[in-house]
């Protein structure tokens, strides 16, 4: 099933959650120009890095960069290193040197470049449905400054929560699905009786149908837990376990700010718009 629209009447052209899609795709075109085969130097080739790992490593949120503001990173054929000063590792009883060929970006523009960056395709395919689905119209109820604020406190929070959890943890963080997650929370607290227009699809047949809001969300947050939809470069599945309870906190927190925020939600296409907290009159 694909989704394709709610039945929330809007009137306004979402330019910011467009823009945001656009960013989103641009800079993972950007990553895709990166050889996955191809390392940039001798000792990241064997250390089995490639020119796109790297990339993610340099550009995607170290919760040791973030945790340590000034240390840097370095991979191992084992692991990625962070430390400051010369960084070593433990091989068997000696002391190695670790390589140090990695670009080291300012540590406080990692959390904004990993917000825009994927793991692979259907990660990136998932987080823009949803946010093209649900941005458009908690854009149009929010307005364009208040909702862009959302987004991105929502990313940012995410990121925080799984460097609070473990803040020597030396995985890279990428994905818009933080940031999206808090999309979804506004949308649920505001929107949960709406319906999704879905496109059905089995052999030689597709059909729409409309699928409440709620069950929508419910299957995103399924997708998310789907192996190889890890929000993290690791394989560490303590590590996706912390990324998946993140976006679910930030999800909880953004439905809390949507009571405060959304006082009176659009009204659904056919429908007589119902203020909340008044009654309605049959």
């Amino acid at each position: 099933m694909i989704p394709l629209k709610d039945n929330v009447r809007t009137r306004v052209v979402p330019v910011v959650t467009l823009a945001l899609i656009a960013i989103n795709l641009l800079a993972f075109l950007w990553q895709l120009t990166y050889s996955d085969s191809r390392a940039s130097s001798l000792e990241l080739s064997v250390a089995g890095v490639s020119e796109r790992d790297a990339f993610t490593i340099e550009h995607g949120a170290v919760p040791f960069r973030l945790a340590h503001p000034g240390s840097e990173c370095g991979v191992t054929a084992e692991d990625i290193v962070c430390g400051e000063g010369a960084l070593t590792t433990e091989e068997g009883s000696e002391l190695i040197r670790v390589p140090d060929d990695l670009e080291q970006p300012a540590w406080w523009t990692t959390p904004l470049t990993s917000m825009f960056m994927h793991v692979d395709l259907l990660h990136f395919l998932v987080a823009m449905v949803g946010l093209l689905i649900f941005g458009r119209t908690v854009e149009a109820t929010l307005g364009r400054g208040r909702f862009l604020l959302l987004y991105l406190l929502s990313g940012l929070a995410a990121i925080y929560l799984q460097v609070l959890w473990d803040p020597n943890a030396t995985g890279p963080i990428i994905g818009a699905s933080g940031a999206v997650a808090g999309v979804l929370g506004a949308y649920a607290v505001a929107y949960a009786r709406a319906r999704i227009v879905t496109l059905a699809v089995v052999p030689l047949f597709g059909t729409l149908v409309e699928i409440p809001a709620y069950l929508v969300i419910a299957a995103w947050f399924v997708l998310e837990l789907v192996p190889g939809l890890g929000r993290t470069a690791t394989p560490d599945v303590a590590d996706e376990a912390i990324t998946y309870l993140s976006h679910v906190a930030v999800f909880a927190l953004a439905a809390l700010a949507g009571r405060f925020l959304i006082r009176e939600p659009l009204p659904f296409e056919g429908r007589t718009a119902i203020p909340r907290g008044e009654p309605a009159h049959g």
